[in-house]
């Protein structure tokens, strides 16, 4: 959803998924609680269940979907196997022609969590 900031009125809103996806704790949410980030055309969003996904701005439709959590990776300092997990503080932040995102808990959510990790990604693929 989003708001035109001078009058307030309602542009655009986007249902969600009606059987949210679970991690692999078992924590299932659809919610969207980070921050969206919007480029012309597209609106990027981050949601609890993990994935990643990506709105067109007229339409509404999703037009990409990227499940952070739902794998393990081998981070670039060596870490084998970390996981990813919920998206609820931080948005995604796009520069320089890559898009990156947290993924998972930062130790604040408590519980002893320690999944996580910094995505970057690439239309390219490099």
């Amino acid at each position: 959803m989003y708001l035109v900031i001078v009058t307030g009125d309602l542009r655009r809103s986007v249902k969600l998924d009606p059987q949210p996806t679970c991690d692999w704790k078992g924590r299932c949410s659809g919610g969207y609680g980070s921050p969206p980030t919007v480029i012309p055309g597209v609106v990027f969003a981050g949601a609890s269940d993990g994935h990643l996904r990506a709105f067109d701005v007229k339409s509404g439709q999703k037009v990409w979907d990227f499940d952070t959590g739902g794998q393990t990776y081998k981070t670039i300092n060596g870490v084998d196997k970390q996981r990813g997990g919920p998206i609820e503080s931080y948005g995604p932040t796009i520069a320089n022609g890559h898009l990156y995102i947290i993924s998972g808990y930062n130790g604040a959510g408590g519980g002893g969590w320690s999944d996580n990790v910094l995505l970057a990604f690439t239309k390219d693929g490099k």
